[in-house]
């Protein structure tokens, strides 16, 4: 007989809102306490998340780690990050991990198999596309320890279709080692943020133009330049059609984003907010969600615009295409087209299908509530924690 709860490592870089961050706290919150006992670690103690872990879920993390000394040659931080993590498994009894992104699998990895714990690794977005982006230095070292390290996972998780192909050919991995588990939603929690006092109040004041809005880390692989260019098409070729964009997030190009705004003219109709604690408030006073990304796992923002009957025109990259039904829930665009993607704005914004998108709007909720809720998902993800622990004790 299996002793219960099971202790289980929960592992995120940080509590800083982003969707991976998002799907561990759903964990933590959801997993029944009678089969698990959920740790959470974190790489950094930090995140406008970390007063919604639960209060029964202790956080550990990295930066309660000794210093590690000079000189920091490559490869050095991140084996003390490892023996670190070997000692947390040991210290907190863990019986199986639940690592989730591709940093935290790295560092994991090598204490894991060393005490002989089973792992269960979630891969967020397809990785022939994102970690040549991401970690261009090293790559082919990184890529040979990732597969390694996927390979002794006991379950990998993917969160689309898309993303488990990607895997199983770039890290060439089994069939079997692969299973596909969507993100989940929490649907009340999901309402009630989206019921909060927007940050922008701007929006919040006024509906009028109709109100667009993209929310994202601003990087080249979300297609934000992508976007401007559909944009400024759309404002040349409609220019009585009334608009508003708000483009939510930060990052690395930003400055040249909001360049590209005010040399196409559009910097009277963007406006870029930064980065928000709590978008929803403005994506639920939108009138429409642009999702232009080149590349996505399963988007999370496109679950909270169909949990909240927000239309939304997306790429048919990655796991978009399934989330949305092969675009019965949503337009789909081929990914880099700016034409299409204009052509799916102008129409979204010209009244003339207005009851057809009712209509996908409220067939996308529906879906939502069907499969994605996370009373549903959870338990899956919990089986397979529960597989891995049992097959240690065999």
């Amino acid at each position: 007989m299996s002793r219960l709860p099971l202790t289980v490592l929960l592992m995120s870089g940080s509590m800083d809102g982003g969707g991976s961050e998002r799907q561990t706290l759903l964990l933590a919150q959801h997993l029944d306490r009678q089969q698990f006992r959920p740790i959470l670690y974190l790489r950094h103690r930090q995140g406008v998340l970390l007063d919604q872990v639960p209060a029964d879920v202790p956080i550990v993390s990295f930066d309660d780690a000794p210093a590690v000394g000079w000189p920091r040659w490559p490869g050095r931080v991140g084996g003390h990050h490892s023996r670190y993590l070997r000692h947390i498994l040991q210290q907190h009894q863990v019986e199986v991990v639940y690592d989730r992104t591709f940093q935290m699998t790295m560092a994991v990895a090598p204490a894991a198999t060393a005490l002989g714990l089973p792992r269960v690794s979630t891969i967020v977005s397809p990785p022939a596309q994102m970690l040549p982006r991401l970690e261009p230095r090293y790559l082919a070292i990184k890529r040979r320890r990732l597969a390694r390290a996927y390979a002794g996972a006991y379950r990998v998780i993917a969160v689309s279709r898309a993303a488990a192909q990607s895997a199983a050919e770039y890290y060439h991995l089994p069939p079997d080692k692969l299973t596909t588990i969507h993100n989940p939603v929490d649907i009340a929690a999901t309402q009630q943020r989206a019921a909060a006092a927007c940050e922008t109040a701007a929006l919040a004041q006024s509906r009028q133009p109709p109100q667009l809005v993209c929310i994202g880390r601003l990087s080249e692989e979300k297609g934000q330049t992508i976007l401007l260019q559909a944009m400024q098409r759309l404002a040349a070729q409609s220019p009585s059609l009334p608009w508003q964009l708000w483009i939510v997030g930060d990052g690395p190009q930003r400055a040249q984003l909001q360049r590209q705004a005010a040399d196409s003219g559009l910097d009277q109709r963007v406006t870029f907010t930064g980065h928000l604690n709590n978008p929803l408030p403005l994506l639920a006073a939108a009138d429409g969600l642009l999702l232009p990304s080149l590349f996505e796992g399963l988007p999370n923002v496109v679950l909270e615009a169909m949990c909240l009957r927000i239309p939304v025109v997306a790429t048919n990259r990655g796991g978009t295409p399934e989330l949305v039904d092969d675009g019965r829930l949503a337009s789909l665009v081929p990914s880099g087209d700016a034409a299409a993607f204009a052509a799916a704005v102008a129409d979204l914004l010209s009244g003339h299908n207005d009851q057809a998108i009712e209509q996908r709007t409220t067939l996308a909720t529906a879906a939502i509530r069907q499969h994605y809720d996370a009373r549903q998902v959870i338990p899956r993800i919990a089986e397979v924690l529960s597989q891995a622990a049992a097959q240690r004790r065999r």
